[in-house]
């Protein structure tokens, strides 16, 4: 008898925490729905926003091959420097890159200048992974978050060292690495 009352007990607690859960769950997707609807719309709206608040833009079209010894082939694309309210001014840099090798490479900028000038290397990034076989567009951005450094003018020539690797992944033992002078005018 003790055993048929626990059983009925145990089912009754049970029954209640189920009815009570299923409500909250329909009223916490109907919630959740709402919001994310809500954050859709407000993402749209600032994306909107940004693409808009691009002031001034200078793009310097050049499609020119600077890298091609049958393992890496670049081409250097365009040069584009603007200015947006949120990140000040940048310039970006576009390249497509061709990794003819084996082994999937990674792809970075060294020593740049701009009209006989180096930049710092705390204003500029460009590391980009391309696959073996493959093909990626990979871009070098200048942009000075601090507010604290001019950017250079595109203006002269454009140098830097087109610096190409790839490890293994166990052992960390480098398969290819390669550095690459690119040089272009930018007038």
């Amino acid at each position: 008898m003790k055993k048929l009352v626990l059983l009925g007990m145990a089912a009754f607690v049970l029954g209640a925490c189920g009815n009570s859960t299923q409500e909250q769950v329909e009223v916490d997707t109907k919630s959740s729905t709402e919001q994310v609807e809500s954050t859709s719309q407000e993402v749209a709206s600032v994306s909107e926003e940004s693409s808009t608040q691009e002031t001034d833009s200078n793009v310097i079209e050049l499609n020119e091959n600077v890298v091609d010894d049958g393992s890496i082939k670049a081409a250097i694309v365009s040069v584009e420097k603007y200015v947006d309210d949120i990140w000040g001014e940048t310039i970006e840099v576009k390249f497509d890159v061709t990794n003819n090798t084996d082994n999937t490479v990674t792809v970075q900028a060294r020593e740049l200048s701009i009209d006989d000038r180096m930049v710092d290397d705390s204003i500029y990034y460009m590391s980009e992974e391309v696959s073996a076989g493959k093909s990626a567009d990979v871009e070098l951005i200048i942009q000075d978050t601090s507010g604290e450094t001019e950017l250079p003018e595109l203006t002269g020539n454009f140098d830097m060292l087109l610096h190409v690797y790839s490890y293994d992944d166990e052992t960390y033992d480098t398969l290819f690495e390669s550095d690459y002078q690119v040089s272009t005018e930018l007038n």
